[in-house]
């Protein structure tokens, strides 16, 4: 009992970091069994022998002590740094629960739930975090760990990683990884931060505009694009300039043989990559756009900033700090 009470755990049902204050048994059939964990403040006053005083008082006033367990079957023990059941019940929780968890424990807990993750999940928690923490995540995994990791994130996101990494293991995990992967990654590593060209992914989808609509939706079964870069659709001419943007929309609803070039929007709304960020959140903002195309000199597409690039810089304060309590 020693051993828990005090001790911080994970509620797997709540998704939520808690300490316990006190252990509720019970008889079952012949044996007395641990069926909760008190995180509430009975359980503590209980541990204080002030239980029956207070409740005492409380009683006087018409109230009472609300009882705060959880079942021990949705608890898992983090002390000493060491999880008491198995890694995948934390896994089966979605990404964004897994981050809130990571974001609430001690450092080395921190390192340590993050280390027994799936690739994929690793991932997708990454996302949710700051990249400062990210990054000191990654720092502490091995070399072949992180770049597994690292692979499944898209390259906007691992650019802000290795962004936040020491310099030498930075150019090592890059030289680890794929060519056109790293390549990219180089790219966006030119440009600040705090731009447009910082924010944009380089994972967007570029068409000729000599394409049917039919055409175009036969391309995408084939490539099966992630959901964030099929916000819109690019259509380019020759010389590669962007010519024109079309909405999923306006494709599904045209005609199959209609040249995408005839129904693609060609005022386009474009941003340098010199930009600040938040005059990019202010054009997606005012032109209730999901995403924006960042373009050169030349009207060449260089890539796009979505909608959640910026979400900070649109969320009013409170929903921004919520977000950022993840970080």
């Amino acid at each position: 009992m020693r051993d828990v009470v005090d001790r911080q755990v994970v509620d797997l049902e709540g998704a939520r970091v808690i300490r316990v204050n006190d252990l509720k048994l019970a008889k079952v059939e012949q044996d007395v069994r641990l069926i909760a964990a008190d995180v509430g403040l009975r359980g503590m006053l209980r541990r204080l022998s002030l239980e029956k005083t207070v409740s005492w008082f409380l009683d006087l006033l018409g109230k009472k002590i609300p009882e705060q367990l959880i079942g021990w079957d949705h608890v898992q023990d983090l002390s000493g740094g060491k999880i008491s059941v198995p890694s995948k019940t934390i896994t089966d929780l979605h990404p964004a629960d897994v981050a809130q968890i990571i974001s609430q424990v001690r450092p080395d807990e921190k390192t340590f739930i993050f280390s027994t993750l799936s690739n994929n999940t690793a991932a997708e928690a990454l996302h949710e975090l700051e990249p400062m923490l990210a990054a000191v995540l990654i720092a502490k995994l091995d070399t072949k760990k992180a770049l597994g990791i690292l692979e499944k994130m898209p390259a906007d996101e691992v650019a802000d990683i290795l962004g936040d990494l020491p310099s030498e293991k930075s150019q090592q995990l890059l030289s680890l990884m794929r060519v056109r992967k790293a390549t990219q990654i180089r790219k966006l590593l030119q440009h600040r931060d705090e731009t447009a060209g910082g924010l944009m992914t380089t994972e967007f989808i570029a068409l000729p505009q000599n394409l049917t609509a039919e055409q175009v939706i036969s391309r995408l079964r084939e490539i099966e694009p992630d959901a964030e870069t099929i916000y819109y659709l690019y259509v380019v001419d020759e010389a590669g300039h962007l010519a024109g943007v079309l909405s999923l929309r306006r494709l599904i609803t045209s005609p199959p043989d209609k040249l995408i070039s005839e129904i693609m929007i060609k005022e386009n709304i474009t941003v340098s990559p010199e930009m600040s960020h938040r005059e990019v959140a202010n054009f997606i903002s005012k032109y209730t756009l999901l995403a924006v195309p960042v373009v050169d000199q030349d009207k060449k597409i260089l890539g796009i900033v979505t909608v959640d690039d910026v979400m900070d810089f649109i969320l009013p304060p409170i929903s921004r700090r919520k977000r950022r309590m993840l970080g």
